[in-house]
């Protein structure tokens, strides 16, 4: 009987173990946690940095390409407008999510 009440006080001891670790900012785990997170929080700022730019100067691409088609050939954009439509609503969501993430 004594030996199953051990049993189950050291497997509780040993599941939760890792808790308080990771809990405690002093612990050299701790300092680990808070500078592995600081160090995705920059990552990903990193990389939204550099997929806003690309959809900037992309959206930007775009405008003038659809400017050069408007000015040479009004009836051949004409034909494609839901495809010009839904192609900048979707640079504007992606720079939208992007910007909010830097």
């Amino acid at each position: 009987m004594l030996k199953k009440i051990w049993f189950k006080v050291s497997l509780l001891f040993l599941v939760n173990m890792p808790l308080a670790l990771f809990a405690a900012n002093d612990s050299a785990l701790g300092k680990f946690k808070g500078q592995f997170e600081t160090e995705v929080t920059n990552t990903a700022s990193d990389i939204a940095s550099m997929v806003n730019i690309f959809v900037s100067v992309i959206g930007i691409l775009w405008l003038v390409i659809l400017f050069i088609i408007v000015m040479f050939n009004k009836e051949r954009m004409m034909e494609h407008i839901k495809g010009i439509i839904a192609v900048s609503v979707i640079l504007g969501i992606v720079w939208g999510i992007s910007k909010s993430l830097i």
